[in-house]
Order: structure tokens, then sequence, then C-alpha cells
């Protein structure tokens, strides 16, 4: 499971008076991570290094994931655990705080394999979070040209930050996007949208002809741990980016979350065992609605010709 807020460990930076769960010390226990949200509601003075080490500590409980299967089976076990969370979350504030060359080790590699490979050119490039790194897109579209740079944890701030290294220099045909992390990190749905039009404008200066599928950001077991609002603001900030693709040439939104939800929730059995990925039975969702998109868009190339696989 991914970091929350995606911090960077700053165990070195724990005060004294914080609880021994900091850092991962004593996380397997639910009654101490209680304790731990109960003595930081008692802090006033809060700096930037009191943000980091509290959601590096969040994060250190959340990351075992006998915790995350006790949540999806006992969920009603948690809510104090939650409850104190959010207040918690009230009191130190998102942690928005970019790191994006945390992200550099995945670009280098993808660096790397273009130098020893020849990728396809006019491709569909898919391009995100960890949705993106999962999904084995080149065996789910097979007649297409296929180039996956997705990165695990990415939001969209990271994606326009290596614009250069996952976009343009593949000069794509179509660009299929995903990213949710924005709303993960504490973001509201308007800063969401500011950096997806940011993306967008890009594209469509240096690619004119080139067509943009935006994901529609999914629903997930776990969205609860992350914040109270997190659901909520995909759903808002899903429909604030389709209204502003809908006043945009050669972009199209796609909702593969609705075909996600039963019983107004996500179905159980399309994530793995931490509650957030998708597994294979969550892909075959997302497949078919992908596919038709991209046959109105490109016209499949059967039994084109890749030198080399240039993604999954």
């Amino acid at each position: 499971m991914k970091k929350l807020l995606s911090i960077v460990t700053v165990i070195f930076l724990v005060s004294t008076q914080w609880p021994a769960v900091a850092a991962g010390q004593g996380s397997e226990s639910v009654e101490a991570f209680q304790r731990f949200l109960e003595q930081s509601l008692q802090k006033r003075s809060i700096t930037r290094q009191d943000v980091e080490a509290f959601y590096d500590s969040v994060s250190s409980f959340w990351d075992e994931d006998k915790h995350v299967q006790d949540y999806l089976n006992n969920p009603d076990r948690y809510q104090p655990l939650l409850s104190l969370y959010y207040r918690n979350q009230a009191l130190y504030g998102p942690d928005t705080a970019p790191n994006f060359e945390q992200f550099r080790p995945e670009i280098e590699t993808f660096k790397r394999f273009d130098a020893k490979n020849t990728v396809p050119s006019n491709a569909i490039l898919f391009v995100g979070s960890s949705s993106i790194v999962h999904w084995k897109t080149a065996a789910a579209f097979p007649s297409y040209p296929v180039i996956n740079r997705g990165f695990g944890g990415s939001t969209l701030a990271d994606v326009n930050y290596f614009y250069d290294d996952v976009v343009k220099k593949y000069k794509p045909a179509v660009i299929v996007l995903y990213c949710d992390n924005d709303m993960y990190h504490g973001d509201a749905p308007s800063v969401a949208l500011q950096r997806f039009q940011e993306f967008s404008n890009r594209v469509a200066r240096d690619f004119p002809s080139t067509k943009l599928l935006f994901l529609s950001m999914k629903p997930t077991p776990t969205d609860a741990l992350y914040g109270e609002h997190v659901r909520e603001n995909e759903t808002i900030a899903n429909k604030m980016i389709k209204s502003f693709m809908e006043t945009r040439r050669n972009m199209r939104y796609v909702d593969v979350a609705t075909p996600m939800f039963q019983n107004g929730g996500p179905h159980a059995d399309i994530f793995l065992s931490d509650g957030m990925h998708m597994n294979a039975r969550g892909y075959d969702i997302w497949n078919p609605i992908v596919a038709k998109q991209l046959a109105k868009l490109y016209a499949p190339r059967i039994g084109h010709e890749r030198q080399s696989p240039a993604g999954n």
C-alpha cells in the first residue's frame, strides 16, 4: 500500500514526546496507534517537521497489511481511529509539499529502456499512477502499438513535472491518463482540475492532433483511510474535469468509476488484498470501456510490428 500522502521517512525528526508508534515502533497494536492519535491532538505548536513525522507514523501503521485486512473485514472496529485521524488531519493539515525527485529512479529506468529498445511511433501512451503501472496494457490492447509509462504513487503534479520524459518524447497519437493520488494527498478538487488543465494545455500545444482520454478517478475500499472526504472529492474532481474536457477538442472523459460501484460502494472482489489496487477482475471492467474509446480514435493495426514492447 502506497504511503499515505507519499511522505519521505523522517524518523530522525520525531521528537521524544511522540508515542512509540512513530517510525513503525509499536505499530502492531491498534491500541498503541489510538493512543498516538489521542496524544498527537494535544500538540498546539506544530512545525513542518511535526507534520512530516505525524504522517510518517500514520503510514507506518497502515503499511502493515494485517491492519488493512482487519479494517476491510471489521470496518466498525476502526471508526474510533478514523474519527481521531480526521480530527488530526484538521489540526495538521494535508502535506502537499512536492517531492518530485522521489520518482527519479523510475524515470531513469524508462530512459535506459528507451536507449536499448525501439519504441513504437504514433503510439497509444498510457501514463499516470499505479493503476497504469499494474495494467497489462499490451496484453489488453494487442491490436494497438502501446507504451506504458505509469509510475506508482504519482500525482498529476508529478506527471506534469516529468512531462518531457514520460509524454513529450514519445509524440503519441493517443494519451490515456489516469491519476487519483492528488485526492489522497488532501488536495482540493480544484487543484486536480488546475493540474489537469496544465497537462492538457501542454499536450494541445505540443501535439495539436493527439487525442487525450482521461479515466475517471476510481473508488476503493480504503478511501476512508486517506481522509474523510476523499471519495467525495474524487467525485467532485471527476465532474470538474469532465466539464472542462467537454469544452475542448481532442479530449474525452471516460467513466470507468461508475461500473465499479455496487450497492453504493466499490465491488469488493475487484481489488488486491491492499484494498487499493485492482486485480484482473478490476481491469476486466476497464478494458472493454477503454477499447471502445480507442476504436473510435485509432484504427487498429492488426499484426503491427514492434521491435520491442514499450510497456506491459
